[in-house]
């Protein structure tokens, strides 16, 4: 039999030489784990090609050891360790589809391998298919009831799936084997509180305090206890008769404490016990920066507190300007509390004399570019292109200011650092293609934009904004309008946002079908504020074709008003104005 997986060069080596001086009958092991005599095969030089897979394999060498594993399959096609290398390669490399096929190929040829059928249950977790992968992990315990990681895997996966009453008969037993254990004991309360039975909970809790009562982290879990079953008294009463200050292991229980004061929304009392905590000198800088973002994720205390949250960022600064995460985090308090502007400035502030962070510089050149803000875009994303010449992000970011700035012969050469970089990965590649695109369309080459979107939807066929933008173009082109109506619907049914709307509006409007162009308009206008002055001149010449120049002038206007270089609209406005006499 094929033994999957050697992991020591010495043990190989031996091994190679035992394979070499036995003679074995070939096999071939059906699903069921028979075995049938098979047309002779050559032993030796399968051993010899299977082996060297192994070699390559442990040399990094992956692509070399997949031929050789896939020569041994040529040469005995029964060969379940074969697949099985096969497969653990092409899971390595994210590679699902094969990692599957020959993971499952190895277990149909062996289907008692417990290893084979773990590595598959891995995949199947891998992929976000849990109940696939639970139903593996259950054959693996089936056949190997020894296997008691597996089984304790399994009963957390029981948990994260909502089969809480396997996952409690699994934790039971082993708490009843290893009572006291508190990674168990957490496990097994848990399962009580989904299942709702909080009375055995308590009674299991309340044993374990008699046999240890100055444990407070017990304590602790009975409030926790009290708190999911509603028993708000009971469970302040413990809370209260803990010195959580002066307890050694007080961490998880001022989790609890405040999870108990945020659900209560005792806000007043959360601000006194926070500030406790940050101001705590002993206190790792780490655990600090957790318990703020605890608070953080209560967004009813963001937006009620909105002062507080901000003064406890502003302490842990006061010490730790050159502390990065700190930064980080008073970044991330500005943009939950609404304050957009102060945390682009913030971060501008902090990097302006700066060069390392580059998390920091990511997040500020996102911001910028969410906010439209091209001056600062370009000030910003070309000092990090240059800063950190191997990341193609600020690059990209940079490219996109050139293009806003018409520096189109800059911005080719950006977006050809970015290639090389992501050596033409798709992931990036789309969003090249579409910025050339661009650039080509601004430089008047409709016909090359055209070919450029082509390529990204041949990459990405469902690429929202590559399909709005091509359809945009042919719109103003008043090119292939029919293609680019196909374009913008399935542009809508993906995400529908103001921006894809108006194309769409536009596109209708290009095809003279002016009503239809206006309900789209008219759901725009009634869901926000519109000051997009591109907007507002395609809403005019929509209510122009529908014989209302009164309102089209009023749109004209707006739109001069947010934007005074489309001076062309005065033009429209006044030819509207002598219709209307």
């Amino acid at each position: 039999m094929d033994i999957p997986g050697v992991n020591n060069k010495g043990l190989i080596a031996a091994f190679i030489f035992l394979l070499l001086t036995l003679s074995c009958s070939p096999v071939k092991r059906s699903s069921k784990g028979d075995n049938v005599v098979k047309e002779k095969v050559n032993e030796t030089l399968y051993d010899l090609t299977y082996m060297e897979g192994l070699r390559q394999q442990m040399s990094g060498n992956y692509g070399e050891a997949l031929d050789k594993f896939e020569d041994a399959i040529r040469i005995n096609p029964y060969s379940d360790a074969a697949n099985y290398e096969i497969s653990k390669i092409a899971a390595m490399r994210r590679d699902y589809d094969n990692a599957l096929k020959y993971g499952r190929r190895a277990h149909e040829l062996d289907s008692l391998n417990t290893w084979y059928m773990l590595h598959v249950a891995n995949i199947y977790l891998q992929t976000g298919k849990l109940d696939t992968a639970k139903t593996w992990l259950e054959n693996v315990v089936r056949y190997d009831p020894d296997r008691r990681s597996v089984e304790y895997r399994l009963a957390n996966l029981y948990l994260e799936t909502g089969d809480h009453g396997k996952a409690e008969t699994i934790f039971q037993r082993y708490y009843d084997r290893y009572p006291g254990n508190p990674e168990l004991l957490g496990a097994l309360l848990e399962c009580k509180i989904r299942m709702g039975k909080f009375r055995e909970a308590e009674s299991i809790l309340e044993e374990e305090i008699r046999e240890q009562p100055a444990n407070t982290s017990l304590k602790g879990m009975l409030a926790d206890v009290y708190r999911e079953s509603g028993k708000v008294d009971k469970a302040k009463e413990v809370y209260n008769s803990i010195d959580i200050e002066g307890d050694e292991n007080k961490g998880r229980l001022e989790y609890s404490y405040i999870e108990f004061l945020l659900e209560q929304k005792k806000y007043s009392e959360v601000a006194i016990f926070a500030k406790y905590v940050i101001k705590d000198e002993e206190r790792e800088i780490r655990e600090k920066i957790n318990f703020v973002l605890r608070l953080m994720q209560d967004s009813s205390y963001i937006e009620r507190r909105r002062e507080e949250i901000t003064e406890l960022g502003n302490i842990l600064i006061e010490n730790n300007m050159e502390n990065p995460s700190i930064i980080a985090l008073n970044a991330e308090i500005l943009e939950q509390t609404g304050q957009r502007d102060k945390e682009i400035a913030f971060l501008a502030d902090y990097l302006e004399n700066r060069k390392s962070e580059y998390y920091l510089w990511e997040k500020l050149l996102l911001l910028l570019n969410e906010e439209t803000d091209t001056g600062r875009l370009y000030e910003f994303a070309g000092r990090a292109a240059k800063l950190f010449n191997r990341a193609p992000l600020p690059k990209l970011l940079y490219a996109f200011a050139l293009v806003e700035r018409e520096e189109y012969n800059e911005a080719k050469e950006e977006l050809r650092k970015v290639r090389i970089l992501v050596n033409n990965g798709e992931q990036y590649l789309v969003q090249i293609l579409s910025m050339e695109a661009e650039i080509e369309y601004r430089k008047g080459r409709s016909q090359e934009a055209y070919e450029k979107f082509e390529r990204a939807l041949e990459i990405d066929p469902g690429n929202a904004l590559v399909l709005n933008n091509y359809a945009y173009y042919l719109a103003e082109n008043s090119e292939n309008l029919n293609k680019a109506e196909e374009m913008i619907k399935q542009c809508i049914e993906m995400e529908k946002n103001v921006t894809y709307m108006d194309t769409y509006a536009w596109v209708l409007y290009k095809r003279k079908k002016y009503r239809d162009a206006e309900k789209i308009m008219e759901t725009i206008f009634r869901s926000i504020e519109v000051n997009d002055a591109e907007i507002l001149e395609h809403y005019g010449y929509i209510k122009k074709e529908r014989k209302n120049c009164e309102e089209a002038v009023i749109l004209w206007q707006a739109a001069l008003k947010e934007d005074q270089t489309k001076e062309y609209l005065i033009g429209e406005i006044e030819n509207c104005m002598e219709r209307k006499k």
